[in-house]
């Protein structure tokens, strides 16, 4: 159902068409009033705005593709973009925000139990005072510092697309997250430990540190542009995931680890932790 509503999306835009044809149409609306996964305990929220994935997270593909049926709102109609509301709940704040807003434009209202206040809420107790630009910021801040740690190379067609080195990074280093207002604190007051933590990371994963600082050149302009694809690639969870070997490290990383150990934030000392546990 996420392959058919997707196809359908690409080829209107091929197509240059305003509108879906029946059967598109009839391929997005099988999606989108398919019933969704029971949430995650409502808890910790992700570095891009919603729920830490879980065992019922949605599938791939499923958040895309509501967000691209927004454009079709009118002719998909009210039943249509409540589960868009429904759908995109579920994934990152802003993107939510944004959706909301479109929606809204056209005549659609939240259902109740998707209000944007309720989000906002939510977002506000559980990000342990964090400011919603310090948030915004922190992708971009993470991919100056990865593109400080090499010399960068040149990429091939598959590295400019995925972004694997600095994708698998990504994923590596928030799989030690806690909370919003620890990633804060270390992109805003500890740039330096977390450059090295960032380093030995890399090193423990076995990647490429001269095609992690091109893909994070790289992702830092789609940031600027406002692609919000490539934070979706950052979270997304890697097909064959880089486990910490401490095995890797050498007496070089000690004293950066053993520093990291005493940062004010915890997300950074959970890190450190964990690479120097053997």
């Amino acid at each position: 159902m996420i392959t058919a509503a997707l196809a359908a999306f690409a080829d209107a835009k091929a197509d240059s068409i305003a509108v879906l044809d029946p059967g598109q149409l009839a391929a997005v609306k099988t999606l989108l009033a398919r019933p969704l996964p029971e949430p995650p305990p409502r808890g910790q929220l992700s570095a891009t705005g919603g729920y830490e994935s879980g065992g019922d997270a949605l599938l791939p593909g499923h958040q895309e593709a509501a967000q691209q049926a927004v454009q079709y709102a009118a002719q998909l109609g009210k039943e249509a973009a409540e589960d868009i509301y429904r759908i995109t709940y579920r994934g990152g704040f802003f993107d939510f925000e944004r959706v909301s807003n479109r929606l809204h434009a056209v005549g659609f209202l939240a259902p109740k139990e998707t209000r944007v206040n309720a989000v906002i809420t939510e977002m506000l107790t559980r990000f342990g005072g964090a400011e919603m630009s310090e948030i915004r910021d922190i992708w971009p801040k993470f991919f100056e510092t990865a593109a400080s740690l090499s010399p960068i190379r040149p990429l091939s067609k598959c590295e400019k697309w995925r972004y694997p080195d600095i994708a698998t990074l990504a994923y590596s280093m928030f799989s030690q997250q806690r909370r919003l207002s620890d990633l804060v604190h270390a992109f805003s007051n500890e740039q330096t430990t977390l450059r090295n933590c960032m380093l030995t990371v890399v090193r423990a994963t076995s990647l490429d540190e001269a095609g992690v600082s091109a893909q994070a050149v790289l992702a830092l302009e789609a940031c600027a542009k406002g692609d919000r694809d490539v934070v979706a690639l950052m979270t997304s969870p890697q097909p064959t995931p880089s486990a910490f070997d401490p095995g890797r490290l050498n007496s070089r990383d000690e004293n950066p680890l053993a520093d990291a150990l005493k940062a004010h934030s915890a997300w950074l000392s959970n890190i450190a932790r964990a690479l120097l546990g053997s």
